[in-house]
């Protein structure tokens, strides 16, 4: 395989591998990133190792899953603390947002317009709020505008995508108003140096799509 890594994901903004992609941008890593369709997929999925996507191809072979592609990187770029504490608790925030968006997986699989409705209403008020009120609570653990220590990590990057993400355009601002370290990290992120020409250029690409 080549010397540089290739990511491999949908041609959809803020998914899975978005935190990934960013991550090799934070850390100035050269990465090719390889987009397909829905409909491409079928004929794809068995290149994948696990049958899913993300996936990255390195010089050592094949990794899959989401959470080990964004260690992987963030231990590249500088974005997964070094002391073992630390990097438990980055672990343990980075599983804790696997249950706030698994909250979101009946919301995605229905298909009835009135039924998606009736769903988000009720997870907005009920499981979305709970699982956001958890972990706000042990985001307050840290003083920093970031999640773990006083510098950047993957944790702070997934945080910021999911706040950004599409999949949660259906959510009032105003709910997001009682997270406040959950908007305290997304601005911090939103300010990185390293991140600013990228998050500009997506400005830019969806105030010409609106």
């Amino acid at each position: 395989m080549s010397d540089t890594p290739k990511l491999h994901y949908f041609n959809i903004s803020y998914g899975r591998s978005e935190a990934i992609r960013l991550a090799f941008i934070y850390g100035n890593l050269p990465f090719e990133y390889n987009t397909f369709s829905f409909p491409e997929w079928p004929a794809i999925k068995p290149t994948a190792p696990w049958g899913t996507a993300p996936w990255l191809d390195v010089k050592q072979g094949q990794i899959g899953q989401t959470q080990a592609i964004l260690r992987y990187v963030g231990k590249q770029t500088g974005l997964y603390p070094k002391d073992d504490f630390e990097a438990a608790k980055v672990d343990e925030l980075l599983c804790a947002l696997e249950d706030v968006t698994g909250v979101l997986r009946p919301i995605f699989q229905e298909q009835d317009p009135a039924k998606k409705k009736e769903l988000q209403e009720a997870t907005l008020k009920g499981d979305l709020k709970n699982s956001l009120e958890r972990y706000e609570r042990n985001l307050q653990q840290s003083q920093s505008n970031f999640a773990v220590g006083s510098s950047p990590s993957i944790t702070d990057l997934s945080i910021f995508v999911i706040r950004r993400a599409h999949m949660l355009s259906w959510v009032p601002t105003s709910f997001w108003d009682n997270f406040k370290r959950f908007n305290q990290i997304t601005e911090a992120v939103a300010q990185l140096p390293a991140l600013q020409a990228e998050l500009s250029k997506q400005q830019q690409q969806q105030q010409q799509q609106s």
